[in-house]
């Protein structure tokens, strides 16, 4: 497995974030936006349109960034232990990609922390429940990406 070295901005604004609370720093996040699925349900099952050009988040805004799409990805993982079970997923950004995340069977806590140094949410975290019971996608843009 390889694994990513940090930058040395987001070490400097892990730096700077040591001595402030989490619970001082919740919020919404610049660049991260949700959107809420529509489930249409009928007796043989449901179904959703996850994502599609023209598509809108829970704010208004366009869910689809303007550069081509690249990739849509899909993982499962096995929670074991704990009440109820939990999982932790790799810590990981991407300089030139957006991100788009879609819980598709199960439920999952989404935990983004905002180590953009020239973000004016810089130090914020966002926790969002994604899954069966909350059936949304959270796109996030590169790290790299300016506003």
């Amino acid at each position: 497995m390889a694994w990513k070295t940090l930058p040395v901005s987001m070490e400097r604004v892990l730096q700077s974030l040591r001595d402030i609370p989490a619970s001082h720093r919740m919020g919404g996040i610049e660049g991260v936006m949700v959107k809420t699925f529509r489930k249409h349900v009928d007796q043989r099952g449901y179904f959703i349109e996850q994502l599609k050009r023209g598509d809108l988040d829970d704010a208004g805004a366009p869910f689809c960034p303007t550069e081509p799409f690249a990739q849509m990805s899909r993982s499962l993982a096995y929670a074991r232990g704990g009440n109820p079970p939990e999982l932790i997923k790799a810590f990981h950004w991407h300089e030139r990609q957006w991100d788009y995340w879609d819980i598709v069977a199960g439920n999952a806590r989404v935990v983004l922390v905002d180590l953009r140094e020239e973000s004016p949410t810089v130090g914020r975290i966002q926790t969002l429940m994604l899954g069966e019971n909350s059936p949304r996608m959270v796109a996030s843009r590169p790290s790299a990406a300016r506003s």
